[in-house]
């Protein structure tokens, strides 16, 4: 069966019919007036009178716009005066102080004719730009299917806003230009008459006198070579730097002017108090804000109140994941016990009780000997710094110690006996405390250690963790304060036994 195509059925042709009727055929009004049958909605805002407000109005930005250019080409900033004294500086020295009337009319008219077609290609390219731009909105007016004064409008807001950003640098330039032109004839008009006041009135064929060949012959005429070679050199690299390093300090000096001007735009500081919830008074935030800012900042912060209000955020921030949200019980744990006096009886000679400290060790290696655990937990200095290590089996392990090294050092001989390694280590100073539980430099001595030993049961009374797994756990505490091993130690071998 052969394919059969309904010219009604198109899309091209149910295109046409919506925009031109039952007639069929594209219509342009010279007018300047959109076809009833090809309105946009809003058909009094088409055709030439459309042109005629855009163009008005893009003539109202643009003379802004020039007057804007304008006033910033000669905007005193302290690079463009340092700018300007280089380049005068220049000028006067290489200016030809014996030059006759006729050549000084020629540079003015040479200045004359730059000038001209300076402006003869800034003007250009604006003109350009506005035919451009109203060639495209006549074009996008009349264009059928798809034409409407809204959206030439559209495309023109655009295109205006590009250009007068691609020709504002050129018209930036050419105001400078100008005024360097106008400050040239200027001057050369000036020494011309004043020249002329004195009686002297050199002929254009007179040899040349510049500041610029006369500093030069001066250092030619030096007899010693090496003082020549040494004035040139110097001379040389020293107006160069002069000028570098004068740039650089108009830039720095420009740029904190302007930091200081846009500081002082948003207005002097403000302080106030800003209560989010109405209800709890008591929930204030003090503020310090500029002036024309503070609304913006008060509106974000009130967004982010009630974003975050009566939720619990971070309640996991910055702790292990794993043992938070599901606990993994130690197989083996070994806790020292530190504490001021060597011996029992544990009181002082006033009958007070000692200071005490204690570190919990996770993971302690298989197979240790008291003598192992007795040597890592020997006495040392205790105080307020804290050692706190994250290890590689995600927990973490804290001591505190006199001086940060001393902290640090026990840290790691206690981590001997761990099968974790360490993965961060930070030390850190308990500054305000209660006087009463101020951390003072004290000589510590190991008293008891308790091994805690879980192993895999099936006893339905044993304890269990939230994954269901039933646990059997021995705890056995042993003496560290005598010199040699204890007889409970027999114990945690048996314990230790039976635990993978």
């Amino acid at each position: 069966m052969a394919i059969s195509i309904e010219r009604g059925g198109l899309l091209s042709r149910t295109i046409r019919i919506a925009t031109t009727g039952n007639s069929l055929t594209r219509k342009l009004d010279l007018g300047g007036k959109l076809e009833s049958n090809q309105s946009d909605g809003s058909a009094s805002a088409s055709g030439l009178a459309g042109v005629f407000r855009t163009l008005k109005d893009i003539g109202k930005r643009l003379i802004g716009f020039l007057s804007k250019v304008i006033v910033s080409g000669i905007n005193l900033s302290v690079t463009a005066i340092f700018s300007t004294f280089i380049q005068a500086t220049q000028f006067i020295s290489t200016f030809d102080w014996n030059a006759g009337d006729g050549e000084i009319q020629q540079r003015i008219q040479a200045n004359n004719i730059a000038l001209s077609a300076l402006w003869g290609s800034a003007l250009g390219s604006g003109v350009g730009w506005i035919a451009g731009i109203a060639l495209g909105y006549g074009l996008t007016v009349f264009c059928p299917v798809i034409g409407s004064a809204k959206l030439a409008k559209l495309i023109a807001g655009k295109v205006s806003l590009e250009a007068l950003e691609e020709f504002q640098g050129t018209l930036t330039s050419t105001v400078r230009g100008t005024l360097s032109v106008i400050g040239s004839n200027l001057f050369l008009s000036g020494y011309r008459s004043l020249r002329k006041l004195a009686g002297i009135n050199p002929p254009d064929s007179a040899p040349s006198w510049t500041l610029a060949e006369k500093f030069e012959e001066r250092i030619e005429n030096i007899k010693s070579p090496a003082l020549r070679a040494f004035v040139e050199g110097f001379t040389d690299e020293f107006f160069d730097s002069f000028i570098e390093a004068g740039y650089i300090f108009a830039y720095e000096l420009d740029a904190q002017l302007a930091n200081a001007k846009a500081a002082n735009q948003d207005g002097p500081d403000q302080a106030f108090k800003l209560i989010p919830d109405k209800d709890v008074p008591g929930e204030a935030i003090a503020m310090v804000a500029p002036e024309r800012q503070a609304k913006a900042i008060v509106q974000t912060t009130l967004a982010q109140h009630k974003l975050i209000y009566n939720r619990d955020v971070g309640q996991l921030v910055g702790q292990p994941a794993e043992e938070y949200l599901r606990a993994t019980p130690l197989r083996r744990k070994l806790v020292i016990v530190f504490r001021s006096i060597e011996k029992p009886p544990w009181r002082d000679r006033q009958g007070k009780r000692p200071r005490e400290a204690t570190y919990s060790i996770p993971d302690p290696k298989s197979g240790l000997s008291w003598e192992q655990i007795k040597r890592a937990a020997k006495a040392y200095q205790w105080g307020k710094f804290r050692a706190t290590a994250k290890l590689t089996n995600g927990r973490q392990m804290a001591v505190y110690g006199a001086t940060p090294a001393e902290a640090q050092d026990k840290l790691k001989e206690l981590l001997i006996l761990c099968d974790a390694e360490i993965s961060t280590l930070s030390v850190t100073e308990e500054r305000d405390r209660n006087p009463a539980l101020r951390k003072d430099s004290t000589r510590m001595f190991p008293c008891y250690a308790t091994y805690l030993v879980r192993r895999p049961t099936v006893d339905p009374q044993s304890r269990s963790d939230l994954s269901g797994n039933k646990w059997q756990e021995s705890l056995i505490r042993f003496r560290l304060w005598t010199p040699q091993q204890p007889d409970e130690w027999d114990d945690v071998k048996t314990a230790l036994s039976g635990n993978g």
